[in-house]
């Protein structure tokens, strides 16, 4: 039997740490995606790539040489549907499909797209559950974090994470607490309302060896977890890493990147005439206004994953068109290390490739693929 090593490709040294190089070998673009909502990518042990498209409430699989193979759920309500298809996994001969919709489900398909079994989550109150992992022990942690609601607003929002028994699922288990500043909340006459942080910070899980890596991207530290024992221990890169501190440009380019405006283009025409835009502006005017309440530096962690026996991480470069790729062990020692371009968010690591999200000059969505050497 194979060892899970072998299915990363730098091998561990005592020596100095290794050099990595990512050389890109696929692009799915949007005509072959079709969705605008991307939220998850994977890949089957033979190369097969399967796509979270959440607008469609979609799986979309492709060959790997990026040939469309099939299409996998649809929107609706029942078993096998979608309404906020949020995170996709394929772990054991499966993909798990979660449905964050009003019915909170894992979605499990085999490999022909055939429906194996749907999991409903346990509800709790005046929350929304945005994350479900797969543990190796077939059990599932998942996340609760706290509705935006004029009675939490003044209140530290907080993420509950669980595990949840898959054969049981009322029965679940508290495991961490952490921040859940991932939304800014825009206050104005007509009440609130609730956008994506800029380069906002985000819980990351990573499972290897039997422990759970967590890390709260907006601080240095990645705390290990035991599902039975809680937390065991924690470990910081930050003799590794550079906190790198946003700027007015940073913020600038976030901005049109996220209505989607070239720099060349005059974004006062557009807003004439798109109602949608209009309403974003006077969000983000109001969210610029209180530029006290942004942060101020890059988040720590851009990333988080596991592969094989390794840790991957990845945080944003001082270069700003760069993020740093390391490579490591269970206890936190650097392996290897290396360079992505920045508009990369990676989103799977597998048999020495690494698949993630991308943008085109239009910032239209894509999904990457790239070799790692």
């Amino acid at each position: 039997m194979l060892s899970l090593a072998m299915f990363c490709l730098v091998n561990h040294t005592d020596s100095a740490p290794s050099q990595l190089t990512f050389h890109q070998d696929l692009i799915i673009d949007n005509e072959s995606l079709i969705g605008v909502f991307i939220t998850d990518v994977t890949a089957t042990e033979q190369g097969y790539i399967a796509v979270a498209i959440n607008d469609l409430a979609h799986i979309k699989v492709f060959s790997p040489d990026g040939s469309y193979v099939q299409t996998i759920g649809q929107r609706g309500r029942g078993p096998g549907d979608f309404l906020n298809l949020l995170s996709l996994e394929y772990k054991n001969g499966k993909f798990h499909g979660l449905d964050a919709g009003i019915t909170a489900k894992m979605n499990l398909f085999d490999i022909q797209g055939s429906l194996n079994q749907a999991i409903a989550f346990p509800v709790l109150m005046n929350t929304t559950l945005p994350f479900a992992r797969i543990l190796n022990n077939g059990n599932i942690l998942v996340k609760y974090r706290p509705l935006i609601s004029n009675e939490v607003m003044n209140t530290e929002p907080i993420s509950s994470f669980y595990v949840i028994n898959t054969n049981h699922p009322n029965i679940k288990n508290r495991l961490f607490d952490s921040p859940a500043r991932e939304q800014f909340i825009v206050r104005d006459e007509f009440g609130f309302s609730v956008v994506p942080m800029p380069f906002r910070r985000t819980n990351q899980i990573a499972e290897l060896n039997g422990k759970i890596f967590h890390s709260w991207t907006g601080t240095e530290h990645i705390r290990v977890y035991e599902p039975d024992k809680g937390e065991i221990g924690s470990f910081s890169l930050r003799n590794i890493l550079d906190v790198v501190e946003l700027t007015d440009e940073d913020y600038t380019n976030y901005f049109r990147e996220w209505f989607g405006v070239n720099p060349e283009e005059d974004i006062r025409r557009r807003v004439q005439s798109d109602a949608t835009l209009q309403r974003q502006l006077r969000a983000y005017a109001l969210m610029i206004e209180k530029r006290d309440e942004l942060h101020k530096t890059f988040p720590f962690y851009n990333s988080l994953l596991s592969c094989g026996s390794y840790l991957w991480v990845s945080a944003q470069h001082k270069d700003r068109k760069k993020q740093i790729v390391l490579k490591l062990d269970e206890n936190g020692s650097l392996i290897a290390s290396g360079t992505l371009p920045s508009s990369v968010s990676i989103k799977h690591i597998s048999k020495g490739y690494l698949y993630g999200l991308d943008q085109d000059e239009y910032y239209t969505p894509t999904v990457v693929r790239y070799s790692i050497h």
